[in-house]
């Protein structure tokens, strides 16, 4: 049985046969209850119908949590829900559901953050209000995010009305390129505004690129000194291709982004992935960053890639790589530059290893490498010595590079013990098989 309290948490993960029986109970609570989060994980509990029973006024409501466990579908919130008056709700997460724009109660709303399954999200979501909806909440609104959830199609007033968002300082968007720039040309934001952009494509890459002007505007108003960049290559799905761009500066809170950019599109990715990532990164205000992470779980970097992507960006001290980016990386030694490697002072010992010498150094003043779940190790005959890597290493070593660290990677003591002998701090957390972390 439930007690009152002036400041009560409510969190109801409904399983079968309870929900029946806390309705009543619930809805007589609902007028001091401040925070209510509502979980299914159930398929056969139909949270429909209960939130339909919670038809009370919740007027001291200002936290509330909807979580739809299931991927198969959506449910729906009724617009009815706490009979459309919760005066002083401040926070509303919906995930997996389907949301009606109509829903005109939030004039004080400071966090929205609406997910839904693009495949079934249906006719229900009042698109046409939701202009309407975003102007009654922009005076408040502090982050919002929109997953799968905008317009799929242009609104009759969207191209002559500018939503002015004043409190703003957080805004994510994921969705097709067409829902997202058109999202983006109706709205004027802070210049402090962080911003994550996720644009999905079925006819190629180059229709995302219509939200780069803006990107590129608003990170030149903000006036953004970016320290940080990481990149990601990946697989999403069959037949598609993601690549993602997450930029921070030492303004932002440790793991924010100032900006994030990601596009995902239907297509060969051989062809199309390095004028795809150098489009974005030209837009980017970043050839001066410091410090650069490239992460990839599946997609082997190619030497082409990592000179044609990274070339101009000399001006990186710190590096951290995951995956199999790094084979990557090894190799671009051995691509032939013409001349004398212009990265090493005259009279200066160059490491002689026969063609593995050839290339001119890709971050001639790196001083830190972080390596994660990179594979070091080597066959039984083999020594890490005779490798590209040991090569790439030794020539950094006897440049800039003064700071090797290994976490969760495959490696042996051994090979550690050598790499130790050509860089002068070697950090290694003494696990050999990465498998142990995961």
């Amino acid at each position: 049985m439930f007690t009152r309290s002036k400041a009560a948490p409510v969190t109801v993960r409904l399983t079968p046969g309870l929900y029946q029986r806390l309705t009543p109970t619930i809805v007589t609570h609902l007028f001091h209850i401040e925070s209510i989060a509502l979980v299914k994980d159930w398929p056969e509990i139909d949270l429909e119908v209960f939130m339909q029973s919670l038809t009370e006024a919740a007027p001291l409501l200002e936290s509330l949590h909807v979580f739809n466990v299931s991927y198969d579908r959506n449910i729906t919130v009724p617009i009815n829900m706490f009979g459309n008056c919760t005066p002083r709700l401040r926070n509303l997460h919906l995930c997996r559901c389907i949301f009606s724009w109509a829903w005109f109660s939030f004039q004080g709303l400071e966090r929205l953050h609406v997910s839904c399954k693009p495949k079934n999200r249906g006719p229900l979501m009042g698109h046409d209000k939701f202009w309407d909806f975003l102007d009654n909440i922009r005076h408040t609104l502090r982050s919002i995010t929109l997953i799968d959830c905008l317009p799929s199609r242009p609104i009759s007033d969207s191209r002559n009305r500018v939503i002015k968002f004043q409190t703003l300082a957080q805004i994510s968007l994921t969705g097709t390129a067409l829902e997202c720039i058109q999202f983006l040309h109706s709205v004027d934001i802070p210049i402090s505004t962080s911003l994550s952009l996720s644009l999905s494509s079925e006819a190629g890459a180059d229709v995302c690129y219509e939200a780069l002007p803006f990107v590129s505007e608003h990170l030149s108003r903000a006036r953004v000194f970016i320290q940080e960049v990481t990149l990601d290559a990946a697989w999403d799905g069959p037949g598609r291709f993601c690549f993602s761009v997450l930029a921070s500066d030492d303004l932002s809170p440790k793991g924010a982004a100032c900006i994030a950019f990601s596009l995902s599109w239907r297509g060969p990715h051989e062809t199309i992935i390095l004028p795809v990532a150098r489009r974005i990164l030209d837009a980017l205000p970043i050839r001066n960053i410091q410090r650069l992470c490239v992460d990839s779980e599946e997609f082997p970097w190619t030497p082409a890639l990592w000179r044609g992507i990274y070339g101009d960006f000399k001006d990186i001290r710190s590096l951290h790589i995951s995956g199999p980016a790094f084979d990557g990386l090894c190799d671009t030694s051995l691509i032939p530059t013409d001349g004398p490697d212009e990265n090493i002072e005259p009279g200066t010992h160059q490491p002689t290893n026969g063609s593995l010498q050839t290339g001119h150094l890709l971050f001639p003043r790196l001083a830190r490498l972080l390596l994660y779940h990179v594979d070091l190790l080597m066959t039984e005959d083999a020594t890490i010595r005779n490798t590209p890597f040991f090569s790439w290493l030794s020539r950094h070593g006897q440049h800039a590079l003064t700071t090797l660290e290994i976490e969760e990677c495959y490696t042996a003591p051994q090979d550690v013990e050598a790499m130790a002998q050509v860089v002068a701090q070697v950090s290694w957390d003494g696990i050999t098989n990465g498998l142990e972390c995961l």
